[in-house]
């Protein structure tokens, strides 16, 4: 219910509310060839964050480096006759 009353709150206003409403001029539907498609005129994507390849490089190398310790210690184990 809380929506609806946002929703009529904007109507009411006659205000754009970012990621939510526009208010569209006609030059604006002209220039968009009277498309009245929403996302023609509210932008409501949250850029996507950004990803550092060093860090993310680094994870990988720890991750094999992981992979190799596990390795070698189940090869310890084995010559103590510890099942691992």
């Amino acid at each position: 219910m809380g929506e609806y009353k946002g929703l009529r709150h904007v109507h009411r206003s006659q205000r754009g509310v970012e990621k939510f409403s526009c208010q569209a001029n006609l030059a604006g539907v002209t220039q968009n060839e009277f498309n009245l498609n929403v996302s023609r005129y509210v932008d409501v994507f949250d850029p996507e964050e950004e990803i550092d390849v060093g860090k993310l490089q680094k994870i990988y190398q720890i991750e094999g480096d992981l992979l190799d310790v596990r390795k070698l210690m189940a090869k310890y184990l084995k010559e103590l006759g510890i099942d691992g």
